[in-house]
């Protein structure tokens, strides 16, 4: 039997995630998909990540990478990696994740760039953001 893949239902970029009270429910703040970066290299503002996994079963170990996707190329740059692991106690389950990046990131260039999220090796979803120049 092949192993159990979970889904993701979202993988969003913001400046923060707000809890709300006794832990229930979920606001997320200023969702975006450009950093407006004075020139490059950068370093971003702070920012988190908010995502929702379902459809898994136990222990899953959960990768997030962002790269820098290279022009013309299928190759991308690792510029962060980031590790968790979600345990899926029923696959019914919608299960959250936040990370959360306090200092920034470092931007090599100005261009596009992908979030891409693994559960045990699979890609399971990817979004692609931008660095821009500040208008």
């Amino acid at each position: 039997m092949p192993p159990v893949v979970p889904k993701c239902l979202a993988l969003i970029l913001c400046d923060a995630v707000r809890r709300g009270e006794g832990g229930v429910g979920t606001s997320i703040v200023n969702a975006f998909d450009i950093f407006e970066i004075p020139s490059a290299p950068a370093v971003t503002k702070p920012f988190s990540i908010w995502l929702q996994v379902t459809d898994g079963n136990g222990a899953t170990t959960m990768r997030l990478v962002i790269e820098h996707v290279l022009a013309g190329s299928p190759a991308a740059a690792l510029i962060v990696p980031a590790r968790f692991t979600l345990d899926f106690r029923n696959p019914n389950s919608v299960l959250e994740h936040v990370l959360v990046f306090d200092a920034g990131i470092g931007l090599p260039q100005m261009g596009r760039y992908r979030l891409r999220l693994t559960a045990n090796g699979t890609t399971i979803a990817h979004r692609y953001f931008v660095a821009a120049p500040t208008p």
